[in-house]
């Protein structure tokens, strides 16, 4: 029976997706399975499950308390935090400027990342508007204005429905 502690090694693929990066892998960085909601029988010996599930970095920061103090630019410090929750997924650090010093009083790793995401200030800007976030491809450390500053991926149109488009 699933209980809700199980891993889960997830590949989604389809013909469409023929770039390696358009595919969402999961077999090396397993999830964990946290819940479950709700099962049903769809048919005879076929059941269907509503499974809750998470990465393994948020497990280990839930389990993990730092408590030690911490120097170098506030980039290296999330580097630093990474490796304590484990993380073997891409790591996406925009650098940021000056040596400091945190002083993590028993505290979570990612409540660390988001002490420096407060007040890291970027290589490249004046500004001190950074993101901490996961996407498929991995974690993500990075300014608001250097995401601002990629070109356009995709290009979205409304019209009514029924109409046709030019």
């Amino acid at each position: 029976p699933i209980i809700g502690q199980e891993y889960l090694k997830l590949k989604i693929k389809t013909p469409t997706l023929t770039d390696e990066d358009q595919i969402i892998d999961y077999t090396e960085n397993v999830l964990i399975v946290n819940s479950l909601d709700g099962r049903k029988d769809i048919s005879d010996k076929v059941q269907a499950y509503i499974l809750h599930f998470t990465t393994s970095e948020l497990v280990i920061n839930q389990r993990t308390k730092v408590s030690r103090s911490l120097k170098g630019s506030y980039s290296d410090i999330v580097k630093i935090m990474l490796g304590e929750v484990n993380c073997k997924k891409r790591i996406y650090v925009e650098p940021t400027s000056g040596n400091k010093r945190i002083v993590a009083p028993n505290i979570r790793p990612f409540d660390v990342i988001k002490m420096a995401m407060k007040q890291s200030i970027s290589n490249f800007t004046t500004k001190s508007n950074y993101l901490f976030f996961e996407t498929l491809k991995g974690y993500h450390f990075r300014s608001v204005q250097s995401m601002y500053a990629q070109p356009s991926t995709q290009t979205y149109t409304t019209f009514v429905s029924g109409s046709s488009v030019d």
